[in-house]
């Protein structure tokens, strides 16, 4: 008899035993299950600064150094931009850069209208003028990320975990609501799940997929901006071709 309250206490120890470690397990499944891109990505909008003090900030400057290479090897261009938006009452900004041969360009974004000079001289040119225009927002989108994301008509979807450079990350993709171009850019977010710090981009375009590696970044400021980046192209199997460009960002000035 007593044998048998022994394997009957000890049964229920057992039994008593599985139900806890299910009950952790649940609690850790659960905890996944709420993990979301959203959640994500507002992480990683703190640790690069958080949103807060991004809605503070009146003026954002710095200078970019972009070298863009053909697929050999070769160096295709280099330029060294100045980059400056403005966000009391309204987005505006300015980007002034030379090109080879010395002449100096400046597009100007204001009220909602785009202007360029070169050479001081006003373009008038529709086409020249729409380029700017792509140019101005290219760079503004680039400036402001991640920190923009939650207020934009976006899904950011947690798609998987994956392994980076040694490093888990996350990689969370961005699906544009209301966006009936199939076509159109689509951008994913490889983000560190210890840190947070977005490591690096993938963006595919019509004609050609890219991935960007955030190799270091500035905190000269109380944000963590981007300070050297690598885009490469990829195949369709997904691997790395060729250096298509490298960027180098510096001299980062914030008002509040």
């Amino acid at each position: 008899m007593k044998m048998d309250i022994k394997n009957i206490m000890i049964k229920a120890e057992v039994k008593r035993f599985g139900f806890f470690i299910g009950v952790a397990l649940l609690s850790i499944s659960c905890n996944n299950n709420t993990l979301s891109g959203n959640k994500v990505v507002r992480n990683s909008i703190e640790t690069h600064g958080g949103y807060e003090q991004w809605e503070a900030l009146k003026q954002l400057s710095f200078n970019k150094e972009t070298t863009l290479f053909y697929e050999d090897g070769s160096v295709e261009t280099h330029t060294n931009q100045y980059q400056m938006f403005n966000f009391k009452n309204g987005l505006s900004g300015t980007i002034v850069w030379q090109d080879s041969e010395q002449k100096k360009h400046q597009i100007l974004f204001d009220d909602g209208n785009i202007t360029k000079t070169v050479n001081d001289t006003m373009v008038t040119s529709i086409e020249e003028l729409k380029r700017a225009e792509n140019s101005f927002w290219a760079a503004y989108y680039v400036a402001s990320k991640p920190f923009d994301l939650v207020d934009q008509p976006v899904n950011l979807d947690l798609i998987r975990t994956i392994d980076y450079n040694g490093k888990k990350c996350y990689e969370v993709a961005l699906n544009y609501k209301n966006s009936s171009d199939e076509n159109g850019d689509h951008w994913f977010y490889i983000i560190d799940t210890e840190t947070y710090e977005v490591l690096a981009n993938k963006v595919v375009l019509k004609d050609h997929t890219s991935w960007i590696d955030n190799l270091t970044f500035d905190e000269s400021t109380p944000f963590k901006f981007n300070s050297h980046r690598k885009s490469y192209r990829l195949n369709d199997e997904g691997e790395k071709t060729y250096l298509r460009a490298e960027y180098y960002y510096k001299d980062f000035k914030v008002l509040f």
